[in-house]
């Protein structure tokens, strides 16, 4: 089969299964992240309650049933999640196998770091603060340590679409905001200010919490190595000390009162 009449097939099963949910039809594939359960094209395409593992989209009760009528496949338990599944009709299966393999490059919606670290920069610059020579490392399923969280000064958090301030930062929401060319707006049923995320830190963070871009994840760090903000900096772009510096430090204090008693 043809790339073109690949894409085109599995548009139409896509958009029989948005009929079938009461959802108007796509004209075409929205972009997404190869290898992605949460945001390749078909995920999106389906809504933002779709994973799709392999074989299977893993789907709530209420999306089981328009499915199976749109696709004529028959429902699974996913052994993983525990959660039922529908089979995908081979024709998506080619899909998602062509687009991870880098087949569709028109779809592909991964970030580009060197982009991301210029808006962390930018970002940084209207703070007062000094650029960063790398995009930190972090923890995914982290909405405080994510990268971005750790390129920020302050206590904020991140999410897919927003970045979350305490209310006393509002000077600093409006220089994210200038940065990025987006909005900050006040969230005051939680005391916070939000601003909007650029579509390319959006798109970082999307494919960061999937594990896409596991050099930047600190779980995959060598034991022993400092990993985060650069080789010695942190958050205040103060010089870290390492554990074993403060140990070393202890020892040196205690010595020193030792020899001072009488």
């Amino acid at each position: 089969m043809s790339r073109s009449r690949l894409l085109q097939k599995a548009l139409g099963l896509v958009n029989r299964a948005r009929e079938e949910m009461g959802m108007r039809p796509l004209r075409h594939f929205p972009r997404g992240i190869p290898e992605s359960a949460t945001a390749c094209p078909l995920a999106r395409a389906l809504g933002d309650w779709a994973t799709v593992i392999e074989d299977r989209v893993l789907a709530p009760a209420s999306k089981i049933e328009p499915l199976l009528r749109a696709w004529k496949t028959k429902a699974v338990l996913d052994e993983d999640s525990g959660s039922l599944a529908v089979a995908l009709p081979i024709t998506l299966r080619q899909f998602i196998a062509a687009f991870d393999s880098r087949e569709f490059p028109e779809l592909d919606d991964s970030p580009q770091l060197s982009t991301v670290l210029k808006l962390l920069n930018a970002a940084r610059r209207e703070l007062g603060l000094r650029p960063l020579r790398k995009i930190p490392r972090g923890f995914r399923k982290s909405l405080f340590s994510c990268p971005i969280a750790l390129s920020l000064p302050g206590e904020v958090h991140v999410t897919s679409e927003a970045v979350y301030l305490s209310w006393s930062q509002g000077a600093a929401a409006s220089a994210l905001a200038r940065a990025w060319g987006t909005r900050a707006e006040p969230y005051k049923n939680y005391g916070t200010w939000t601003v909007e995320l650029p579509q390319e830190l959006r798109r970082f963070f999307r494919a960061f919490q999937d594990g896409k871009i596991p050099e930047l994840d600190r779980r995959n760090a060598l034991p022993g190595r400092l990993s985060g903000r650069g080789p010695e900096e942190n958050r205040t772009g103060r010089r870290q000390v390492r554990p074993r510096d403060r140990m070393a430090r202890r020892r040196a204090a205690c010595s020193s009162f030792r020899e001072a008693k009488p």
